[in-house]
């Protein structure tokens, strides 16, 4: 399903429209965004059918959240969705780092150009595999060694299910560098993991960083105060601690959010980096750009810890 990007807009899902609207869990700590109702018919397959928005609907409490500090675009999924291998298995080899670590990923792409498989520096060994579309991904002159071009939407990389993905209570970081080109579709997928309507990414959309957590039959999105510059090397994390979740920009606090609930993180299925995982087991909203440096950890890292690796540092040991 695509929906049409629109500033001011926020999206209910059908369950919503049958009379099982849910609050949100999550509020910003700038004023309540206020969404309208949105028409829509259950998903056919088809990765380019929308719902029809209403202009003249009421005011709802939005089961679709959008938390923004100065406003900010609506989100809309491009048209272009490839697949993804289903039912992805669990990594064969044991997971060798020390347990108590709260760093589960750590990609340098510092690969040869032509690599296959962006390895994990973390110790847990969760490698991301490369799948190439037509031209595909090129490791490249990055910002820290080398980084993986994406493309022209064209690739995209998905480690495996392992425990330690499994692991992710309520405290996250997702952060890396990240260099984006324009485009013409409105959303590009950082890295997330999804399946189902259990998901959570960072993205950017519009040229504004979110993050996208979707859990049931809600769905809560949390905007970045200002725009990334196109063309050049940006920063972007986002934490979440168990009491709010926190969007940095070259490691300044954006944004933050109240965020009580554990992270929707759907166990058994890959993280994808650079695309989104659908409903349907597609990969969509693949990321126009580069990206490098890319941590995912178990805990929440401190604003000092998020500014260390804006100043180009490795993450933290644990």
């Amino acid at each position: 399903m695509r929906l049409p990007g629109r500033r001011g807009a926020s999206w209910v899902w059908p369950a919503v429209l049958a009379g099982l609207a849910l609050s949100s869990g999550c509020r910003a700590t700038n004023p309540a965004y206020q969404g309208r109702a949105v028409a829509a018919t259950p998903d056919s397959g088809e990765p380019d059918r929308a719902p029809t928005l209403s202009p003249d609907a009421p005011p709802v409490t939005p089961d679709v959240t959008d938390q923004r500090a100065t406003g900010g675009p609506e989100a809309a999924a491009p048209d272009g969705a490839r697949s993804i291998e289903a039912g992805v298995p669990d990594s064969a080899r044991p997971e060798v780092a020390n347990p108590a670590s709260d760093i589960i990923g750590y990609w340098k792409f510092d690969e040869a150009p032509n690599a296959v498989t962006a390895t994990d520096g973390s110790g847990f060994h969760n490698d991301a595999q490369v799948t190439r579309v037509g031209a595909g991904i090129v490791f490249v002159n990055g910002h820290t060694g080398n980084a993986a071009d994406m493309g022209p939407e064209t690739a995209w990389m998905a480690a495996s299910s392992s425990p330690s993905f499994d692991s992710i209570g309520s405290q996250l970081t997702m952060a890396a560098w990240v260099f984006r080109r324009p485009s013409a579709n409105p959303v590009h997928v950082i890295v997330s993991r999804s399946q189902a309507q259990k998901s959570f990414s960072m993205e950017i959309a519009n040229g504004t960083l979110q993050v996208t957590l979707q859990s049931a039959m809600k769905m809560n999105r949390i905007y970045a105060s200002r725009d990334m510059a196109p063309q050049t090397w940006v920063h972007v994390a986002v934490t979440f601690d168990g009491a709010k979740a926190q969007l940095y920009l070259d490691g300044v606090a954006a944004v933050s959010a109240v965020w009580t609930d554990p992270i929707p993180n759907p166990t058994g299925v890959p993280v994808v980096i650079g695309g989104g995982q659908n409903a349907g087991g597609m990969v969509d909203r693949l990321l126009e750009g580069q990206i490098d440096e890319l941590v995912i950890a178990r805990r929440a890292l401190t604003a000092a810890e998020i500014a260390a690796l804006a100043r180009g540092n490795p993450p933290p040991p644990r």
